[in-house]
């Protein structure tokens, strides 16, 4: 093979090879298996942010027998944060009765207790969350941009 033709299928080969790396997972995404919440389908209100959600409730035994649901979320600073302004953090969630909601942007820790587990995802600096829980069972995740 020529020095031509390998020049020539580097540079054909570099586009596929830039598209095969895969996209670093944004933050809701993270948290997503660890609550084991599903992406929602999106509308064309959404402009392209997926929603991802659970409802602690869902099952057949507790619609079947009823059950409760016990959840809280916070926004903490980064474990290994220099400079932490604590009013940044505290003004991040607002509550109205039994509804949580919370804009997130890192860097920053959004921490989410069940009755059953306890799930955190680190925002990056930049990285932008609206997350929440409504009637004290669903829990929610979208990413800004």
């Amino acid at each position: 093979m020529s020095v031509k033709a390998a020049i020539a299928a580097m540079v054909l080969a570099g586009p596929s090879i830039a598209q095969a790396q895969p996209a670093t997972p944004t933050a809701c995404a993270r948290l997503a298996p660890q609550l084991k919440m599903k992406q929602a389908a999106t509308t064309p209100r959404d402009q392209g942010a997926a929603l991802w959600e659970v409802d602690l409730l869902g099952g057949l035994g507790k619609a079947l027998f009823g059950g409760s649901a016990a959840s809280t979320m916070s926004v903490e600073p980064l474990p290994d944060a220099d400079l932490v302004e604590y009013s940044a953090y505290t003004r991040a969630c607002v509550r109205q009765r039994i509804d949580v909601a919370c804009h997130v942007t890192g860097p920053a820790r959004l921490v989410v207790a069940t009755d059953k587990t306890e799930a955190a995802v680190d925002l990056s600096a930049g990285e932008k969350v609206d997350a929440g829980i409504r009637k004290g069972r669903h829990i929610y995740c979208r990413d800004l941009h």
